[in-house]
């Protein structure tokens, strides 16, 4: 199918879901080193705060406001791009009252004839609700009523392959998340939100989903400051390996991905390099527990799993989800040290413990062969 006709983006109530536009969740937002970052220029918070929350913060109250509001400052302000609106839900709101929205995000779905991937085609159209095109113009928002089902975080996955659509994916979710939005509604969709929750409940079933999380962060705990390494050459013994990497914090290595914000409790915000973070905020370091947290998915890492997911080219991690393993793991060990981690060379002669990187499939002799190679790192 091809994209004929599509609303012009005038920043009037009448091109937006109505829905949405009758709460009080609404932020502006402008590019910062090509990433989207919501501003809001109508709060009493400081422009910029090492201490805590600021006007880049779209989960501060004071930064969530009227669409009217956020409409004329994006309006008045040049560098900003436009409006976003800030997905809330009753379990743990921003602000009250939160909004009962769910978001079905399909990206890479238009092609640059206008033709779209026909599984997004056909969703928009029996969905029956609200549809715009997204910023880049090569993705879809569809917005209904609805919430996804206990114990589901997020729907992400990749779409039905199409030779014409490569890299087409969908996410839902709903709650926590800033949305740009674009005013640029779809006339094939309803102009009205409608219920959309059966679609949710069969998107839920067919892809593939992320659990959930109460936000609580795990019992990880650091003992000893990766200085205590610096002159542990070589070790024999995995498991002081293994402590090692523990170790390893934000302030041990050279991060990628860039630092946007210390919250007040002490929380740090990065941008992740690995992947697109609309609220530039999807990374975050927990200093008690000394943890990598990424906040699509609630998936805590450790340095070596972050810097496999910064380096791009590890086998076998390309997502928060995956650990390295196998060769992987000690490829990526070798990238830690070149951080600058202190890390000690594995000298040991068992293959037991590296067997227990190895995957499944992996026969005993072949693990204890690639062992000896790779001892002489």
């Amino acid at each position: 199918m091809t994209l004929k006709k599509i609303g012009t983006e005038d920043r009037k109530r009448g091109t937006y879901p109505s829905l949405a536009v009758g709460f009080d969740s609404w932020v502006c937002w402008k590019y910062v080193e090509e990433t989207k970052q919501t501003f809001s220029p109508f709060s009493d918070l400081p422009d910029y705060s090492d201490e805590g929350p600021d006007k880049w913060s779209w989960s501060h109250p004071e930064n969530l406001t009227d669409f009217d509001t956020a409409r004329d400052w994006a309006r008045m302000v040049p560098t900003l791009e436009g409006l976003g609106f800030i997905l809330q839900h009753e379990s743990d709101p921003y602000k009250q009252p939160a909004d009962p929205l769910v978001f079905i995000d399909l990206d890479d779905v238009v092609g640059e004839n206008g033709r779209v991937h026909p599984y997004a085609w056909d969703l928009v159209k029996r969905a029956d609700t609200y549809a715009d095109l997204s910023v880049s113009g090569t993705g879809i928002h569809i917005i209904g009523v609805g919430e996804l089902p206990e114990g589901t975080r997020t729907v992400q996955d990749e779409l039905p392959e199409h030779p014409d659509f490569p890299e087409a994916e969908i996410e839902v979710y709903d709650r926590k998340r800033f949305c740009a939005m674009t005013g640029k509604w779809l006339t094939a969709s309803n102009r009205e939100v409608t219920d959309v929750s059966y679609w949710v409940s069969r998107l839920t079933r067919r892809f593939e989903t992320t659990d959930k999380t109460s936000g609580k962060q795990p019992d990880h705990t650091v003992d000893v400051d990766n200085s205590a390494y610096a002159e542990v050459g070589f070790t024999d013994d995995f498991d002081e390996l293994k402590d090692a990497i523990d170790s390893v914090g934000r302030r041990d290595i050279t991060l990628r991905s860039r630092r946007t914000n210390e919250r007040n409790s002490g929380v740090i915000d990065y941008d992740p390099c690995y992947r697109q973070s609309d609220s530039g905020a999807g990374l975050a370091w927990f200093p008690d527990n000394g943890i990598w947290c990424d906040r699509d998915g609630q998936h805590y890492m450790d340095a070596l799993q972050l810097v496999a997911l910064e380096e791009g080219d590890i086998d076998g991690v390309n997502s928060p989800r995956d650990y390295p393993s196998g060769e992987a793991f000690w490829v990526a060990v070798e990238r830690l040290r070149e951080r600058e981690a202190n890390i000690p060379r594995f000298t040991g002669k068992d293959a037991d413990h590296y067997g227990l990187h190895k995957k499944a499939s992996d026969s005993t002799d072949k693990a204890k062969q690639d062992v000896k190679k790779l001892q002489l790192l």
